[in-house]
């Protein structure tokens, strides 16, 4: 049986690989990032990343490091924007 996630109220099949992270803190620096980043690009690498937490300049500022671990460019999404994956 397939996992399923609710999101605004529906259940949806995932069918993607979904990364939780735990070891994340909201005051990391950018070393602490480069680093994290780093870790996983070793580990399978980072398909696409989308930024929704935190102030504008300081998420295009992380788009902009994480851009060199993805394969394709980070998004930051608008408030209540979505998207296919």
């Amino acid at each position: 049986q397939r996992e399923t996630v609710k999101i605004f109220g529906r259940e949806y099949t995932v069918r993607a690989r979904i990364e939780k992270l735990n070891g994340l803190s909201a005051h990391a620096d950018v070393e602490d990032f480069r680093w994290w980043f780093e870790q996983m690009a070793q580990q399978g690498g980072i398909g696409q990343a989308f930024l929704v937490h935190g102030e504008t300049s300081s998420a295009h500022d992380l788009a902009a490091i994480l851009a060199d671990y993805c394969d394709e460019d980070p998004v930051i999404p608008a408030r209540l924007e979505s998207f296919e994956v």
